[in-house]
């Protein structure tokens, strides 16, 4: 059985990547360039040991609106560690 930890993290890096999710309709995935993790008070940061890698971040695709969701610009906002290296935005 697979233990679920209540986790949020905000971060901070470059978008490198930003595609239709391959699973999950309605998604985008967006790979970022993890440069730092902050942790948010009362949760533990699971980003924290991600730092220096490209992490997943899965948005869905009415919640990412006009937000410039763009190679090359820098993305920072609060997310949610789910599973190896893959984020749920909050």
């Amino acid at each position: 059985m697979v233990s679920i930890i209540e986790n949020y993290a905000d971060i901070e890096g470059k978008i490198v990547e930003v595609t239709d999710h391959p699973t999950r309709p309605g998604y985008l995935q967006m790979k970022v360039a993890l440069k730092k993790s902050k942790t948010v008070e009362g949760f533990p940061n699971l980003a924290q040991a991600d730092e220096g890698t490209t992490i997943a971040i899965n948005i869905r695709k009415d919640a990412a609106g006009t937000k410039a969701f763009h190679t090359a610009n820098i993305f920072s906002g609060v997310v949610k560690k789910a599973a190896g290296q893959e984020y749920f935005i909050r």
